[in-house]
């Protein structure tokens, strides 16, 4: 009998891949009918080995395994920000309808902005340093119903026994001063020992808060606070904010202030005795840590830090001067 045509080799792999991997077997049985070289009948027999081998390595996805998404909507005219619980490894976007990039120094905030002002719908998929996975459905709306997503939203824990807090979740992370977690916990310790800011203090109840220091190390302004309780209550913080806000705004207009959010909050119990923040005869450092921000001359940076359950309030006003004149630089 003649020796087939080597297009017959060819054909048969064409086979194997049109019927199915399960009937490789067959197919290769089929080799020793044809009267070919045993170099290439070896050659065939490898390459079907091959293809069982990836078969029984193809696995099925169990439900557990799938990720939903997120509903998201971006506009032309404005930018859509989604921040991360930690650094940004790796990012994908479906379409060229969608712009999108990691914000300047900023590791873990992504900004996102639709590329036309038309109808579309695809993914964004970003991976996190922390091993996280974050899938999202993004369509175009001028009217977005959130500009500023935080995956994980900051949380401080006043009742944490810890000596240190860091509200990890949520923070924005400096890639311009490439410092770690531990990094910042000593730059708050050292914030704590120092006292640039005099006469910024208020009492209530036998409950005091005096702003200590106010520094700034290039893209970060510190605030340190002193609370000391020598009442025989606890007192409970229920929340501490920070605002910038007209200097003649007897009223305080929610329109006419901007709330100043902490990326980092370092607590510290300054007491001779174990004691959570805030428990009675204690002393406490409080380190509010900002993306860098300034004030207008007719604006003040005003903490107000609220009583959960109480009345033993406090409203702390540093004026432009203040600030500036008394800011120091590490």
């Amino acid at each position: 009998m003649k020796q087939r045509p080597i297009f017959a080799i060819y054909v048969l792999l064409w086979i194997v891949a049109l019927v199915g991997l399960s009937n490789a077997r067959v197919i290769a049985q089929s080799t020793d009918s044809l009267s070919v070289k045993p170099a290439i009948k070896d050659s065939l027999q490898k390459v079907l080995s091959s293809f069982q081998t990836l078969q029984s390595l193809t696995l099925p996805l169990q439900k557990e395994q799938i990720r939903g998404s997120y509903r998201l909507s971006v506009a032309f005219f404005k930018t859509s920000h989604i921040i991360f619980d930690s650094k940004i490894v790796y990012f994908d976007i479906g379409s060229k309808n969608i712009l999108g990039e990691k914000a300047e120094n900023l590791d873990n905030v992504l900004k996102l902005k639709a590329a036309y002002l038309e109808a579309f719908e695809t993914n964004v998929t970003v991976v996190t340093a922390s091993g996280k996975y974050y899938s999202f459905l993004v369509n175009h709306s001028e009217n977005p119903s959130k500009l500023n997503v935080v995956m994980e939203p900051i949380v401080v824990d006043w009742s944490n026994q810890n000596v240190s807090y860091n509200q990890g979740k949520g923070k924005i992370l400096l890639s311009g001063e490439g410092m770690d977690e531990a990094s910042f916990k000593r730059l708050s310790a050292y914030a704590l020992e120092q006292k640039n800011i005099k006469h910024i203090r208020s009492i209530v109840g036998n409950v005091s808060v005096e702003v200590q220091s106010i520094l700034t190390k290039g893209n970060m302004v510190m605030v340190s606070l002193k609370l000391k309780n020598k009442s025989s209550l606890n007192y409970e913080v229920d929340y501490l904010k920070a605002y910038i806000r007209d200097k003649d705004n007897s009223k305080r207009d929610v329109t006419q202030e901007l709330e100043v959010k902490p990326v980092y909050v370092y607590l510290q119990n300054q007491s001779k005795t174990p004691k959570s923040i805030g428990e009675a005869k204690g002393e406490y450092g409080v380190v509010l840590l900002f993306n860098k921000f300034s004030i207008a001359e007719h604006k003040t940076f005003d903490l107000d830090m609220v009583e959960k359950n109480g009345g033993r309030n406090f409203h702390l006003v540093t004026d432009f001067t203040t600030f500036y004149n008394q800011m120091e630089q590490l």
